[in-house]
């Protein structure tokens, strides 16, 4: 199952000037992607943890499954290992993933 975080909203909802701790990386990458439709996204899996967050634009992540969780900016999608996913062939934006776990 994906999980979407506002990381806008949880950043507002923080004190002024205090750290949070989203998660710790091991042996991990950060890449930075700019989709642009329309495009034929496979579907992929990873052995590992992955955080996708829409810098800038909009996508649709979609799960082998048959579920689609609409993001726009400022939101992260927290996708488990194993799962099978791809972006949709409308997604439009730049975003940030984060490969790795605790």
């Amino acid at each position: 199952m994906i999980t979407v975080t506002d990381l806008a909203l949880l950043g507002r909802s923080l004190a002024v000037d205090t750290d949070h701790l989203l998660t710790r990386l091991q042996d991990g990458a950060a890449l930075l992607i700019h989709l642009a439709p329309p495009a034929d996204y496979p579907y992929e899996s990873h052995k590992v943890e992955e955080r996708i967050v829409c810098i800038q634009g909009k996508l649709n992540l979609e799960t082998e499954a048959g579920t689609c969780h609409a993001l726009l900016a400022g939101q992260m999608a927290l996708v488990p290992p194993g799962l099978r996913h791809r972006f949709a062939a409308d997604s439009d934006g730049v975003i940030l993933t984060l490969f790795g776990g605790a």
